[in-house]
């Protein structure tokens, strides 16, 4: 068995920046009451940190060994999935672009092959240092540090069937799951955080802007109409159609404590600074000038990226650096970012940020916590639930529809669980791209 030193020392030839996979700076980056996962990867096998809260030295029991699943093992998964993701094209082409059977096939897979290469050791680990949930409780909070490039898959919606029920158990069922680049990283984000909280909270948005060779979105502007409640008066703004110029968005994020993005987005593979939010006309606003922009987002405790691929990250550089929407927009200043690690459905996105908004403005949840919510609301709710939902907002707002445009209620169709008394939303496609970088 390689020991752990050795394991982190071989990352270090390859990476030789990753000072913030250093075990002595992540004890105090454990979220209280929970605990940061950091795998290491390597070509002689892998091993994954497991530090709960109030771990003042690292021992055995922290470390899950994995020695049958190297780097070369990892690789193999990233390309069936690389190889499984819908290029441009074929979204283009295709006449239902939100039910293509092959892509969630993928993404079923994909989940239970990491359960059994990787997160259901780490599970296990996490239940047996005591953070396993309780019952009618909030789940703990787990941090993923993602190394390597496997921060592309969906690690907290890796799954297994319930011997019992023959139901999927998924990893975050037990778990409110976030992730961070690196120790430091998640250091920065955890003291922004702490610092905004009693700042007064203004909304900006940009909703489905027009965009020149691009499909309008059905429902981004229900989505920011309805998340503007949750607002005082006068303290959101939305820019909308040909308002939504890069010079406006600009103007408008620099005050904004929360900032939200319902929009189109492109991933550039070939150069990730050149990724993409696309804006009124020809303009765009690009990873490249996010960045430059360091500092302009001081007043944001959260930046919403409701949009296609702002998760997707350069698996080429440091683990520590990576290079991505996120991250772009974690340096300019926000204390944590949701984004997609795929292309994704207009429907049921505005729905699940509606109701995270929901939970975390109304409900005093944190972000992490907040997300876990709604993407378990959105995963489980039946259709006939949703519509009541849509009558009683009190009771679980949801938006719907806006001056005579289609209601959110209208549920894809040839999904195989149309019906009333169906979960509409319950595949992992609908809910589990979306993720919470920071805190």
């Amino acid at each position: 068995m390689i020991a752990l030193g050795d394991r982190i020392a071989e990352i270090r030839l390859f990476w030789p920046r990753s000072k913030g996979m250093v075990p002595g700076n992540l004890l105090s980056r454990v979220p209280k009451g929970g605990a940061l996962v950091a795998p290491l990867f390597t070509s002689w096998g892998s091993a994954v940190l497991v530090i709960p809260h109030g771990c003042c030295r690292l021992g055995p029991e922290n470390v899950v060994n994995l020695p049958g699943f190297a780097v070369s093992d990892l690789h193999r998964l990233l390309d069936e999935w690389r190889k499984a993701y819908p290029s441009r094209s074929e979204r283009a082409a295709a006449t239902d672009a939100w039910n293509w059977r092959g892509w969630k096939d993928t993404i079923d897979a994909m989940g239970e092959k990491l359960w059994e290469s990787l997160m259901g050791d780490v599970h296990e680990s996490l239940v047996q240092l005591s953070l396993d949930r309780e019952q009618d409780k909030a789940p703990p909070p787990v941090v993923i540090m993602p190394q390597a490039g496997i921060g592309l898959l969906p690690l907290h919606a890796a799954w297994r069937k319930d011997r019992a029920t023959g139901k999927k158990f998924f990893f975050q069922d037990d778990f409110t799951v976030s992730y961070a680049f690196g120790g430091r990283a998640l250091g920065v984000s955890q003291r922004r955080s702490c610092d905004r909280r009693a700042r007064a909270c203004t909304f900006r948005a940009v909703a489905d802007p027009a965009t020149e060779n691009a499909p309008t979105l059905r429902f981004p502007g229900n989505e920011a109409t309805e998340i503007a409640r949750f607002f005082g008066p006068g303290a959101s703004r939305i820019l909308c159609g040909r308002d939504a110029t890069a010079a406006n968005v600009r103007d408008a994020i620099r005050d904004g404590t929360y900032v939200h993005f319902a929009c189109h987005a492109e991933y550039n593979w070939n150069d990730p600074m050149r990724s993409r939010l696309l804006l009124a006309g020809k303009d765009s606003l690009c990873l490249a000038e996010i960045i430059r922009d360091a500092g302009g987002l001081s007043q944001a405790p959260l930046v919403s990226l409701s949009a296609c691929e702002t998760g997707l990250t350069d698996i080429d550089w440091a683990p520590d650096e990576y290079i991505g929407m996120p991250a772009g927009f974690l340096q300019a200043g926000a204390s944590a970012v949701i984004s997609s690690l795929w292309p994704v459905n207009d429907r049921s996105t505005a729905l699940l940020m509606t109701h995270f908004y929901w939970c975390h403005l109304k409900c005093g949840m944190e972000p992490a916590q907040a997300l876990w919510k709604a993407q378990a609301w959105l995963r489980t709710t039946r259709a006939r639930c949703i519509r009541e939902a849509v009558e009683d907002n009190v009771r679980a707002p949801v938006a719907c529809s806006v001056d005579g445009e289609r209601s959110l209620l209208e549920l894809d169709r040839g999904d195989e669980t149309a019906g009333e008394g169906a979960t509409p939303y319950s595949h992992s496609y609908h809910w589990a791209g979306w993720t919470l970088t920071g805190c």
